[in-house]
């Protein structure tokens, strides 16, 4: 039969059937034989390789590099960096992303791995649930990473700040760590692949879930190769996601446990966010100096101000920002802002309020509501 198939030209064995299913009459076609043996013989070794490179590649970077360290605020200060409805979408999404790689995993790897250590019969009873579980589950991803695609859309769009990061590394291997608004270039890599890859494996998953619904045997064939390529990639794109937030960057994991950051932790890995738009610790650093000396105005030291002037037109922010920290100073004679910053710098502040009299007067009619607002000053 077989000498017989290489004589026709679709090299397939097929004939005529009498039931609505035409797939049926196809017997032998050559693409099967090729995806069986994909199936059972490269995709295992591909799968679990690329699983041990990602988890060997974070061992070196660890040894190589060691964790991205900070030193923490003194006064324990933090900042607020996600909200509760971010940090349970992130868990929601990760939960079920977690859950389907290991039924997805156990598909593939389950044969060789699972089954002679628990039993032929444990291992059919396990994988018919965990098939079943990913029929409902797969829906959960794709909802929640949906929700995250769009609520985090605006700060993972390119710019061009993120080829500084690009070109020192993002300070993993020494060096000042540097600029970057919420999101850094390699964070924004994660989101992108996540959204990407996500879209990828809901839309092959779905092919797969409603078999032969859009397409033929071709077809399934390829979303099912597609399918366990990209969900392979992105597996290992996730482990080395899991390492930079938890032991590769220290004070990284408890943004998504408790949604606060400490303050220096990012003032020193997102300068441009935690800085309140002034460039992080460097900047901070040499604006205290500079009040030291007597060259600046006090609002420059107060980060919170911006927070506080929220209502006010962009353009006239920094304007009304040094008139409130002027009255801050004059009204409450300094306790407001002065008690959070080293006694070092409380006559730099007064002389600075001092210079900057003119706005003084305009600021007292606004007195009661800067009582209001003061108690959010950092």
């Amino acid at each position: 039969m077989l000498d017989g198939q290489r004589d026709l030209p679709s090299r397939k064995i097929e004939g005529f059937v009498h039931i609505p299913d035409e797939k049926a009459g196809v017997l032998i076609q050559p693409e099967g034989r090729t995806f069986r043996d994909v199936r059972t013989r490269w995709q295992p070794y591909t799968t679990g390789g690329l699983m041990m490179m990602a988890v060997l590649a974070m061992a070196a970077l660890y040894l190589i590099a060691g964790p991205m360290r900070y030193t923490a605020d003194p006064q324990g200060r933090t900042i607020k960096r996600f909200t509760w409805f971010e940090q349970f979408i992130h868990w929601f999404t990760s939960a079920s992303f977690v859950w389907l790689s290991l039924t997805g995993l156990n598909l593939v790897l389950g044969r060789w791995l699972l089954q002679p250590v628990i039993g032929d019969n444990a291992f059919t009873s396990l994988s018919a649930l965990a098939k079943l579980s990913r029929n409902s589950v797969g829906f959960a991803f794709m909802a929640g990473l949906f929700v995250m695609m769009v609520q985090w859309l605006h700060p993972n769009i390119p710019t061009k700040l993120d080829w500084q990061w690009i070109k020192a590394a993002g300070g993993m291997f020494g060096g000042p760590h540097p600029p970057a608004r919420k999101f850094n270039f390699g964070q924004k890599m994660i989101y992108w692949i996540a959204v990407f890859g996500g879209a990828a494996v809901s839309i092959t998953g779905i092919a797969l879930l409603v078999p032969f619904a859009a397409t033929g045997v071709p077809g399934m064939q390829l979303a099912h190769g597609a399918h366990s390529i990209i969900s392979a990639l992105m597996m290992a794109v996730i482990i080395s996601h899991i390492y930079l937030g938890s032991i590769g960057v220290q004070g990284s994991l408890r943004a998504m446990t408790t949604g606060r950051v400490d303050r220096n932790w990012a003032y020193e890995h997102h300068g441009l966010w935690g800085g309140r738009g002034r460039g992080g610790a460097a900047w901070r650093n040499r604006r205290r100096a500079a009040a030291a000396a007597g060259r600046v105005a006090p609002s420059a030291l107060l980060p919170g101000c911006r927070g506080n002037i929220a209502p006010f037109h962009r353009t006239r922010r920094r304007a009304v920002c040094h008139i409130y920290a002027a009255a801050v100073v004059v009204l409450h004679h300094g306790n407001a802002c002065l008690h959070q910053l080293p006694p070092c710098h409380s006559g730099a502040i007064l002389g600075g309020a001092a210079a900057w009299r003119p706005g003084i007067e305009g600021a007292v009619h606004a007195a009661p509501k800067l009582q209001r607002r003061k108690r959010s000053l950092p």
